[in-house]
């Protein structure tokens, strides 16, 4: 039988539930989700079961994750160069290094 298991649930705005079981920790994985900005709320839970030391831990994060305020978020991406700003003032659409 098994030390530990993981179970991930995810929720979604519209109330759909999805769980999904781990029998290796995904942690790192959790931590590095973030969701899309563009997409509806939802919620992601890891739940950790330890068998042997008769615990259960559990984290949870609001999804999807904003990681820059809006107006720090770079405009586009350059291919090999990396992010991309405009001039606001003139909105010629012009890029600036």
């Amino acid at each position: 039988m098994r030390k530990n298991l993981w179970l991930l649930v995810m929720e979604d705005a519209d109330g759909g539930v999805v769980v999904q079981a781990f029998e290796s920790d995904p942690a790192e994985s959790f931590e590095n989700l973030t969701g899309v900005p563009g997409d509806k709320p939802s919620r992601a839970t890891l739940v950790q079961f330890d068998f042997e030391g008769r615990q259960v831990q559990a984290m949870s994060k609001d999804l999807p994750v904003d990681r820059e305020k809006p107006k720090d978020r770079p405009d586009g991406w350059r291919l090999g160069e990396g992010p991309v700003y405009f001039d606001k003032e003139g909105c010629n659409g012009e890029a600036k290094a």
